[in-house]
């Protein structure tokens, strides 16, 4: 199920509130309690699979959550980029534009790079997406 924007900010605010840092799980002395670095007791597990679910927390831990939440959105932006070259394609079916017509995708994405010399393709991309090339 695909998470909505409004879930990832939510998501973001709570990792951003909550106890920084590595969390770990003493698999020895406490296999069921997931602390934080300066050792205080971020939370114990209880109920079936408790090893499993301190450790499962204690890597899903707020740096982890946050650079999940990065990837996340750099794909989302990717393929909000995909969509607009196929977009292109679809309105310039012929491989080579007639003079008078419309500039194609093609010629889009090289403007863009072009006006924005030394740029990413994303940027052209993306460059060219709020122009309305």
């Amino acid at each position: 199920m695909p998470t909505s924007p409004t879930d990832l900010s939510r998501l973001e605010t709570l990792a951003r509130e909550a106890t920084p840092g590595d969390w770990y799980v003493d698999p020895v002395r406490y296999p069921h309690t997931v602390g934080d670095p300066d050792g205080h007791r971020i939370v114990e597990t209880y109920g079936k699979n408790r090893a499993a679910n301190a450790a499962y927390i204690a890597a899903a831990n707020p740096a982890a959550v946050l650079a999940l939440i990065e990837r996340v959105r750099e794909l989302e932006a990717d393929a909000a980029r995909f969509r607009h070259i196929i977009a292109g394609a679809e309105h310039f079916p012929d491989p080579e534009p007639r003079p008078g017509s419309p500039i194609s995708w093609g010629w889009s994405i090289q403007w863009g790079c072009w006006t924005h010399q030394g740029a990413d393709i994303r940027d052209a991309i993306d460059a060219t997406m709020t122009s309305g090339d």
